[in-house]
């Protein structure tokens, strides 16, 4: 169903884009809501995993879960939108609205297939630099207890904020 309407949400998300100078509220909701999907659904994926060696970092979209696959595809078609996704996906860590590791965890899945397209490393870095910040919060209470499968997505997420740092 994804593949039927990813031309037209294409087309929408572009024309979105073009009306920016017009309703700039509207647009940050609708990029907003796209964000919020494609976390939680990785999200969740990564609740699922049951073994450390299960917990993989994607490489490219065909590795991510169906809808945040869809999404994320489209939203990356265009620079200008994916920009603009990217400023929404900022203002979101900012406002530390994710503030669990596992979506701390996620997003950061989400920054390392943006990061594959080799573009909008500045943008990448900065969001980087803020999600590292809010993992420090969580080192303490993750450190007590090196078995449970928070600190491996813990562990994780460090090494991929350091990845995206080292680009």
């Amino acid at each position: 169903m994804c593949q039927a309407v990813s031309a037209e949400l294409g087309d929408f998300l572009n024309a979105l884009h073009d009306w920016k100078a017009v309703n700039l509220e509207a647009i940050n909701g609708v990029f907003s809501t796209l964000f919020a999907a494609i976390v939680v659904e990785i999200r969740h994926s990564i609740v699922k995993v049951s073994c450390p060696e299960q917990l993989t970092v994607p490489k490219t979209v065909q590795d991510l879960p169906p809808l945040s696959r869809c999404l994320l595809g489209v939203i990356l078609r265009s620079p200008e939108v994916t920009r603009s996704f990217l400023c929404e996906t900022s203002s979101s860590l900012e406002s530390e609205a994710i503030e669990d590791v596992t979506g701390l965890a996620a997003l950061l899945h989400m920054l390392a297939v943006v990061g594959q397209i080799g573009k909008f490393k500045l943008e990448l870095k900065d969001m980087a630099v803020s999600v590292q910040r809010q993992l420090q919060k969580h080192n303490a209470v993750i450190a007590e207890d090196s078995r449970t499968m928070e600190r491996v997505i813990y562990l994780s997420a460090v090494r991929s904020v350091n990845d995206i740092l080292m680009v």
